[in-house]
């Protein structure tokens, strides 16, 4: 063969050898995706005392958010909701450890600060400073709300007065370093109350102008009805950050689940 036939050959082997590693890969992130998809709860759990709704939107084929419920048979309602700092694939499996962890967790624990200190323990604060994770856990007792945090975003309570409410108790993010201290916090809701818990992707949604969204712009929405329930309060909330990156794709996940209490 000559030279240049044979430099010809050669490269259309690569690029066939790199076209199907880069199939081999798309077809490894869509499996990925898939049980990740089946790790997260399809629907909220169904409750006379609350009613739940979620919305969950991801910014590459996985990501670092996820969310679960646990309702006992006395109808206390337990919420976590977390974010993994980054995107994709490293965001995705360390989301998924954290899972697996939470449910071991409630299995013999649901005391929303002691829940957070035990994950903490489980990570040991063996993540590099980059890759930690956010998280608020709640539990509902009849209409008394037990929440801890650690280093998410507040816990917003959505009143039938339209007044509005950030919750917010000291903890740093989970992984930094081993036993966080969380604080546990107390709140008495009302029949009508709509409570929020949602990620970072949402309030702090940037444009390619460096324009941020802000959790300011959550209160409007609040103003923006004279009543709200919780689908259409998170509904609207994604309306509004999706019209606010004006077509651009969104930078970071986007969750949020809100419970309404009867």
């Amino acid at each position: 063969l000559s030279p240049g036939l044979s430099t010809a050959i050669q490269n259309s082997e690569f690029l066939f050898d790199l076209e199907q590693s880069h199939t081999h890969l798309v077809e490894q992130i869509d499996m990925a995706a898939q049980i990740q998809e089946g790790l997260l709860p399809a629907s909220p759990p169904v409750s006379s005392d609350y009613v739940i709704a979620q919305r969950h939107r991801q910014a590459k084929r996985v990501g670092g958010d996820f969310f679960s419920y646990r309702l006992s048979s006395s109808g206390e309602l337990n919420v976590a909701l977390a974010d993994v700092a980054g995107k994709g694939i490293p965001a995705a499996m360390l989301a998924s450890f954290v899972l697996g962890a939470l449910q071991e967790v409630w299995a013999d624990e649901d005391r929303p600060a002691e829940v957070l200190d035990r994950l903490d323990q489980l990570l040991g604060g063996s993540l590099d400073p980059f890759r930690f994770v956010t998280m608020a856990t709640l539990k509902f007792v009849g209409r008394k709300l037990y929440y801890a945090t650690a280093g998410h975003e507040p816990i917003f309570v959505l009143r039938s007065s339209k007044e509005h409410i950030e919750l917010k108790m000291p903890g740093l993010p989970l992984g930094i370093r081993a036993g966080g201290g969380f604080g546990l916090g107390v709140f008495d809701c009302e029949p009508g109350d709509i409570v929020v818990v949602y990620t970072d992707g949402l309030s702090e949604a940037r444009r390619s102008d460096g324009k941020m969204f802000g959790r300011a712009n959550i209160a409007k929405i609040v103003a923006s009805k004279d009543s709200w329930d919780g689908a259409s309060f998170i509904n609207a909330i994604f309306s509004s950050v999706e019209e606010f990156l004006r077509g651009e794709d969104p930078p970071d996940d986007q969750t949020a689940v809100a419970i309404k209490v009867l």
